[in-house]
């Protein structure tokens, strides 16, 4: 309400309805500002999470890279170890049995 408005109509805006509507006015547009500013805040602070948690995730994921590669290098060592260690008991069994049959391997069967 513009106060040009009420004085041309001879309405005393110092008091009253009319001060009070002007009042009531001025805090809803103050809090209106209020909640805009609220809730840019709250939106701002929401997209700092969600960085962090992009950060976060960049990160587990490097990890899991990382654990991966090294699974994969004790997997093949553990195939050549179990290569080796099978070579190994072999020859120790036909020598232990003196067997010259290749299907029979020392004291597995």
């Amino acid at each position: 309400m513009d106060n040009r408005h009420g004085c041309e109509n001879g309405v005393d805006l110092s008091f009253g309805s009319p001060l009070d509507t002007l009042t009531d006015t001025a805090v809803l547009g103050e809090l209106d500002a209020l909640t805009i500013r609220t809730n840019a805040n709250r939106e701002a602070y929401d997209y700092k999470v969600q960085g962090v948690n992009a950060r976060a995730n960049a990160n587990l994921d490097r990890m899991k890279a990382d654990l991966a590669e090294t699974g994969g290098y004790l997997k093949a060592a553990g195939t050549v170890l179990a290569g080796a260690g099978n070579s190994y008991a072999r020859y120790k069994g036909l020598s232990y049995t003196g067997s010259s049959d290749p299907t029979r391997i020392g004291s597995f069967y």
